[in-house]
């Protein structure tokens, strides 16, 4: 039986939020290590590698982690049959990342062999992701602590790995595995505890029907999740073919830390994803209510960690990555305040994705990939690194809020993160949360 109770959320919240926040602490803590270890030459490659092989990931996940834990929650008769489905698409969709980034890497850099395995240890790692699907089967029965227990045994197990690797002055290669070593655990963690809570893996079954019908319905996340993978990586590919990796070392390094807390507004939004369909369905102007307050606490909080980001950023990055990484400090006080626009997208991605209008994710995703490409191309050999944040901030502005005017069906999102952004609703949400019962 699904909780729909205020205090579900709320404690299914409180476990995401725990797991990530020791997650993003531990992640953050070994890859200041790795980055030191490395340098930014290394450190540069394996990322690059990382947003190589992120370019094709809608080929795993097909948009169905967005759309998963709706059809759970509306189908519960289902359930089997649509969890049996998705794993098919998701392990068909797995290999067949496999086979093309391998066969673009060898396009893109035919001499490059430490690249080339990286990529393929790397994009081997999603098809044991494909098992991700149990994690909205939770999501959906407001049971996520399961799968924020496997998470963090996951970040434990692998930082741990990599710690060992660092101190024995491994190989860059080898911390490829390691990603390949966490997929590993991950799927069979949540192989094994689902096993242990629900006792169903066998009741779970595929049909070709429901295969066609699921990616009927995910058509257009496919689009906007290849859009947007493409919108968010892509920097990092432009920037390493015009600049070199050594400029991908101190692009990542600042994006690490920009997109490190952004975590936090992706699980409460998560979280609350049912909460919010349960409104739409019952009162939809408290479902607007909702989501605007949503929208007012995420801004506020974006622009004060965007703030802290800019003036601090010199010291901080300093005192983390040392003087090899002094270049940094500017990406990351740039960079930072497209995060603000990226908290709203995360909320207006829901909403479209609740009302119907995926296909708006699409339009606007691809049109930051076009605008983000653009400026790369114009700013990367001006101004390296900082030439790309400044593009990606450009981009995210334009492609997470200005286009939401464009259209009569999306003009309600943009007027509500109007709103938001204004910063004069803030005390207002703040009561409304402190204050519900």
């Amino acid at each position: 039986m699904i909780k729909s109770n205020k205090t579900s959320y709320i404690f299914n919240t409180t476990w995401m939020l725990s797991e990530k926040i020791v997650r993003i602490c531990l992640v953050l803590l070994v890859m200041v290590w790795l980055a030191r270890y490395l340098g930014p030459q290394e450190f540069g490659k394996l990322n690059f590698a990382l947003s190589f092989v992120a370019l094709f990931g809608i080929f795993s996940t097909l948009g169905l982690d967005k759309l998963l834990v709706k059809e759970l929650l509306q189908k519960p008769d289902e359930n089997f049959l649509i969890m049996g489905s998705a794993l098919t698409l998701r392990i068909i969709g797995g290999l067949l990342l496999v086979l093309v980034s391998i066969w673009i890497a060898h396009l893109l850099r035919p001499d490059d062999k430490v690249f080339k395995i990286l990529v393929l240890i790397l994009s081997s790692a999603h098809i044991l992701n494909s098992f991700e699907v149990i994690k909205y089967w939770f999501e959906s029965n407001v049971q996520a602590k399961y799968s924020a227990i496997i998470d963090l045994i996951v970040v434990l197990t692998g930082s741990i790995a990599r710690v060992i690797l660092i101190m024995n002055g491994a190989s860059l290669i080898t911390f490829g595995w390691v990603v390949l070593f966490e997929s590993t655990v991950l799927c069979f963690g949540l192989l094994v505890i689902y096993q242990l809570k629900y006792n169903s893996l066998s009741k779970w079954k595929s049909s070709f029907r429901k295969i066609l019908s699921l990616l009927k319905s995910t058509l257009p996340l496919i689009l906007a999740g290849a859009a947007f993978i493409l919108f968010t990586r892509i920097d990092q590919v432009m920037l390493g073919e015009i600049s070199g990796d050594s400029s991908v070392g101190l692009y990542a390094a600042a994006v690490r830390l920009s997109e490190g807390w952004m975590f936090v507004p992706a699980l409460i939004a998560t979280s609350l994803f049912p909460a919010l369909l349960d409104a739409r369905s019952k009162n939809y102007e408290l479902y607007l209510m909702r989501i605007q307050h949503l929208l007012n606490l995420m801004v506020f909080f974006s622009v004060i960690v965007s703030i802290l980001f800019t003036f601090i950023s010199s010291p901080l990055i300093n005192f983390i990555y040392g003087p090899n990484y002094s270049q940094t400090s500017v990406i990351l006080s740039i960079h930072i305040w497209g995060m603000v626009f990226n908290t709203i997208s995360i909320v207006s991605f829901r909403y479209f994705l609740v009302e119907g209008m995926q296909i708006f994710s699409f339009y606007r995703a691809l049109a930051g990939l076009i605008i983000n490409i653009g400026l790369n191309l114009w700013l990367i050999p001006l101004y390296g690194a900082v030439g790309a944040a400044i593009a990606t901030v450009i981009a995210q502005i334009i492609a997470a809020y200005l286009l939401n005017y464009a259209s009569p069906k999306s003009r309600e999102m943009f007027n509500m993160q109007t709103k938001a952004l204004t910063l004069r609703f803030f005390v207002k949400s703040y009561l409304y949360v402190r204050n519900s019962k």
